[in-house]
């Protein structure tokens, strides 16, 4: 939950980066929301990359998913278990 505020708090205070994405009628996107935007708008040329921020992004959804997998296990085998003792 920290990283997501964190992951917030860096797209909204990226030299006002949402407005002015809004300006050029840059339709918010998943990328927009996880990546903390980069903007050169000399080019009007769109770069969302930041390491830190997709590097926390893929260790929230790994553990994540290895969380939820390790409740189901443990779910399965404790049915098994209960199921056949009773």
């Amino acid at each position: 939950m920290y990283h997501l505020i964190r992951l917030y708090y860096l797209l909204i205070n990226t030299k006002g980066a949402w407005k002015k994405a809004h300006k050029w009628g840059v339709v918010p996107t998943l990328n927009n929301i996880i990546f903390r935007l980069d903007r050169d708008f000399s080019d009007k040329k769109i770069v969302y990359y930041n390491d830190k921020a997709k590097r926390w992004f893929m260790v929230m959804v790994l553990s994540i998913v290895v969380i939820v997998i390790f409740i189901t296990i443990i779910l399965l085998f404790g049915l098994r278990y209960i199921t056949e003792f009773p």
